[in-house]
């Protein structure tokens, strides 16, 4: 064989071999000396998703991944102009935006003469592990943080070099430097001798016979409090490798302390039910007996047994029956059972039980937060039988006094006839004196005897009320009649003052409450000399249903002395005996007062000062009087709401409207609200405009106000009927004046109906929609004429927004635009005598629910006097500032709602979405929602805080979704 047909070792079919083997497994690529792509191999085709013709020519910037900085690619460069190989890990771009990694090799290929003819580069596709170190790196640093949450650190017993190899959490926890491991010595340095020694008997055990184990151990402390310690160890035997000894380290010191402070407690707790001296029984959530004191098991007896913890509360209920110790008196033993059951199971109640052998026992159940039964038994035999002979003597005393006023009452009614008739005789002066006070004087009886009659009747629970819809200031005007007369020539005032926030309309027993006034009030004109009696009536709390009334008879008397202030609210009793004999009078007055104020949900109170006077005072829930009972009783600003449209199509949908609106706000009011029924809504600012839009284009129907400027609205009417093309056009009316003559006015000038403003929007759609043909005209009572200015309300919101469809939105635009208009309506009205300024103002007010203003302008629109007159100059201006303070505090109260809501709902959102991935950061963001909004959310934070407690992001992520909702279904925080 020729030498040369010996193939050297990488060469001839050897090379090709390996070449083939290469690029199956690996990506190969030559470029040329400025880095340009010359060939690849199929496998980087693979990798990259380039294709061959994509490549050649290209540089590697095609593939730049941007995770390497130029430094990173200069290094190489270098290194390979240096002749030199070099060998590292790549991160390129694929076609598709993926990411890939290589461990690379490129080589430098010299030519013939030594100098480099182009590099060559190996490329193995390294992505997996990368991908795999990147997610063991996120567990590790997972774990690390899961671990400083719950203050639990591991550690491995090295047993070749007993050493405790730790990892940092746990470093942590004993105050080590990060890095440091510990021998078992150094370990025993840290803990109490005792409390170590434990320990290490149980790894040994644990590494000879597998046995895990859980100690509690205590750190050495000088100078400081120990800390306690839970450490938990167990024998790994993995496959594969030798068995070794894990665990974990964890503080405990705070549940230590907490445990050990419990049991003290506890001991503590238990000593004191045992010295009680009633019957005492703790039973927990699933009905079971915790504990009981030693009366306890007295009472429930011991012949057929004993009560034991654990025994279910039926069992010790029907033990304490057959042992006789608890036997109720009753036939029907099984329903007294099943009664007592149920008492038990409710969260709290309260029963007297007749047992057979006379005995009366108080059985009190209560339930508390987390679940368990409190159960107290108390003997009230003999404080039963005391109660019962009090209420026999008071029933016997009460129903004398009945009596006794009934039997004078009869002759007394004769008596006051028969002097009736007598005064009807001829009678000389004297004659007629005489029998004025012999009328005096027994009409005086007969008031004694009514006290004593309800006196009775309250005593024997039998005094009722009957609350219907009163008009307060109406009472008030009674009242101070009646009052008057009692003044006689003392110079003593007489005021009656109503807050002028107080509804006017409420449902209270007006004769009662009259009756406790005139009671109240009659003593304080009584008992004063000289100064005032004043009797005042304040709001101190409102909402849809309730308005709260602090009702105050104050006097400038001869006041209660401290020691009298008990006694004065007992029957027959007054502040001391001379007062009796100097006033007169039974003592009852001040009795029946009390209860009947307690009857009505209030509590009579005193407050006096000897020789300055007196002050009684009481608060009151009452009711607001239902608008649909009050109809017709009293003028009312606007008609009641009708009720809300249901969801769905737009009422007025394709309906082409004309509103003919002088009024800025009012325009601005009609157009949005019939807009959102879906009416097209034309505006114009007087009658000539109204006939140059109807000459433009074609309508369904006019909205035509009656006043405006240049042409009203029936000078415009009159002027379309002539107009053969609008003669059938349907014109409704509006306007503030709701009387039969305006009313008539306007059906004489060819409108065809009538609406008064401000317009309640369900009865302004079913007029449209009657007069367009699209539905039957509703029955229409018309609307009530407008109130006296001092019965109206400063801001009706409530009124307002019902008839806006409950919009706060839109009320609040319509308050802001309001104010500075009325401010400007005002200087016009005030400076120019300006009486359209009035009307315009009326109207805009009416619009807001700014009643009483509406009502004042209405007054100073009819004047006829160049100017205003100073006082009603005063008087408006005083009005029109009422006003502003109340719509800038709806607006602050409203803003505020709205800002709250606007920031709370994105937390919410940061949190819940959190929450779902399960990410760890939800906990410092429920840290910072409870920062930022913990005092607004207030117990409809509680589910959340307790899931986050748990660790139970399931849970927490519903209670956050569940407030988010609630969020969103009240529009952010209600604005009143």
């Amino acid at each position: 064989m020729s030498p040369h047909s010996r193939r050297p070792p990488g060469s001839g079919h050897e090379r090709l071999a390996l070449l083939a083997i290469l690029d199956e497994q690996a990506g190969v690529t030559e470029n040329d000396l400025d880095g340009r792509i010359i060939r690849v191999n199929a496998r980087f085709e693979q990798l990259c998703g380039y294709g061959e013709a994509e490549l050649l020519g290209q540089t590697f910037e095609l593939l730049d991944s941007g995770v390497h900085n130029a430094d990173f690619w200069e290094a190489i460069w270098q290194q390979l102009r240096a002749g030199q190989a070099w060998h590292g890990e790549i991160c390129n771009r694929a076609k598709d935006g993926q990411l890939f990694w290589e461990d690379t090799v490129i080589a430098p290929v010299p030519g013939p003469d030594g100098q480099t003819l182009k590099y060559i580069a190996v490329r193995r596709d390294i992505t997996p592990t990368k991908q795999a170190q990147a997610e063991l790196q996120a567990r590790r640093a997972e774990l690390a943080r899961v671990q400083h949450l719950a203050g639990v650190g591991g550690w491995t017993l090295d047993r070749g070099r007993q050493r405790l190899l730790l990892s940092d959490e746990c470093r942590r926890l004993l105050g080590l430097p990060p890095g440091e491991d510990l021998d078992l010595n150094g370990a025993a340095r840290l803990f109490r001798s005792a409390d170590w020694n434990a320990l290490r008997q149980a790894i040994r055990e644990a590494a000879e016979h597998g046995q895990p184990f859980d100690r509690l151990l205590a750190l050495r402390a000088r100078n400081t409090a120990p800390r306690w310690f839970r450490a938990m160890g167990e024998t790994d035997t993995a496959p594969g490798r030798a068995p070794q000894l894990v665990g974990a380290l964890q503080e405990v010191t705070a549940l230590t302390l907490a445990q050990r402070s419990a049991e003290a407690n506890e001991r503590t707790l238990r000593s004191a039910i045992e010295a009680l001296d009633e019957p005492f029984a703790l039973f927990d959530a699933d009905e079971a007996l915790v504990f009981c004191n030693e009366r306890y098991r007295y009472l429930v007896g011991t012949q057929h047994g004993t009560v034991q913890p654990g025994m279910q509360y039926e069992d010790v209920v029907r033990l304490g029956m057959r042992n006789g110790g608890a036997l109720p008196d009753t036939d029907d033993v099984e329903g007294w059972v099943q009664e007592q059951i149920a008492l038990f199971r409710t969260r709290h109640s309260d029963q007297q039980n007749a047992l057979r052998d006379g005995r009366w026992i108080r059985a009190i159940n209560r339930g508390t937060a987390d679940g368990m039964h409190v159960v107290f038994r108390i003997d009230v035999t003999e404080s039963r039988r005391r109660i019962e002979a009090a209420g026999a003597a008071a029933r016997s005393k009460s129903q004398f006094l009945a009596n006794m006023s009934h039997e004078i009452r009869t002759p007394l009614n004769a008596v006051l006839g028969m002097l009736q008739l007598l005064g009807h005789t001829t009678l000389d002066a004297e004659q007629s004196d005489l029998l004025h006070k012999a009328d005096g004087a027994a009409r005086h009886l007969l008031g004694l005897l009514n006290d004593i009659l309800d006196h009775s009747k309250a005593e024997a629970g039998k005094m009722t009320l009957e609350p219907l819809p009163l008009h307060l200031p109406h009472l008030l005007d009674e009242l101070r009649v009646i009052l008057s007369a009692n003044i006689g020539s003392k110079p003593v005032a007489l005021n009656l003052v109503l807050d002028p926030q107080v509804p006017h309309w409420l449902v209270a027993d007006a004769m009662r409450l009259q009756q406790v006034l005139i009671n109240l009030a009659g003593n304080a004109l009584k008992f004063t000399e000289r100064g005032e009696v004043r009797v005042e009536v304040r709001l101190v709390g409102l909402d849809d249903t309730t308005a709260r009334l602090h009702f105050a008879v104050t006097d400038t008397g001869i006041g209660i002395a401290p020691e009298q202030r008990e006694a004065i609210f007992a029957a027959f009793s007054q502040a001391e005996i001379s007062t009796t004999r100097r006033f007169g009078g039974t003592g009852l007055g001040l009795s029946i007062s009390q209860r009947l104020v307690h009857l009505m949900g209030g509590d009579l109170q005193l407050d006096s000062e000897l020789g300055r006077g007196s002050c009684f005072h009481f608060e009151l829930p009452l009711p607001l009087a239902d608008a649909a009972t009050v109809a017709g009783m009293a003028p009312r600003p606007a008609a009641a709401p009708g009720p809300s449209a249901a969801p769905g199509a737009p009422r007025l949908a394709g309906l082409r409207l004309l509103l003919a609106e002088d009024n800025a706000l009012n325009r601005e009011v009609a157009r949005k609200l019939l807009g959102r029924e879906g009416a097209t809504v034309v505006c114009a600012e007087d009658g000539e405009q109204a006939l140059a839009a109807l000459d433009r284009e074609p309508f369904d129907l006019v909205l035509m106000d009656m006043q405006m400027p240049h042409m009203d609205g029936l000078q415009a009417t009159r002027q379309l009927r002539r107009d053969p093309r609008w003669a059938t056009l349907p014109v409704l009316a509006m306007t503030a004046n709701a009387s039969a003559e305006d009313r008539n006015t306007c059906l004489a000038a060819g409108m065809n109906g009538h609406v008064g403003k401000p317009f309640n929007l369900d009865t302004l759609v079913a007029l449209v929609l009657g007069l367009c043909g699209h539905a039957p005209l509703p029955g229409h009572r018309p609307d009530a004429p407008p109130p006296a200015w001092e019965d109206s309300a400063v801001l009706d919101d409530a009124g307002a927004l019902a008839r806006f469809g409950h919009d706060r939105n839109f009320y609040a635009g319509l308050l802001r635009e309001f104010d500075p208009q009325a401010r400007r309506l005002v200087d016009r009205l005030l400076q120019q005598g300006d009486r359209d300024a009035a009307h315009q103002l009326k109207s805009g007010a009416a619009a807001v629910g700014a009643y009483r203003l509406s009502a004042l302008c209405a007054v100073l629109e009819a004047g006829r006097e160049p100017s205003i007159a100073a006082d009603d100059a005063k008087r408006l201006q005083a009005e029109l500032d009422a006003v502003s303070r109340a719509v800038q505090g709806w607006l602050s109260t409203f803003d505020g709602a709205q800002h709250g809501a606007a920031a709370l709902a994105p937390t919410l959102q940061a949190l819940a979405d959190s929450l779902h991935s399960q990410s760890l950061d939800c906990f410092d963001r429920f840290d910072a929602l409870v920062a930022a909004h913990g005092e607004q959310l207030g117990a409809a934070l509680d589910p959340l805080r307790e899931a986050m407690a748990a660790f139970d992001t399931e849970a927490a992520e519903t209670a956050c979704r569940g407030l988010l909702f609630d969020l969103s279904q009240s529009k952010g925080l209600s604005a009143h």
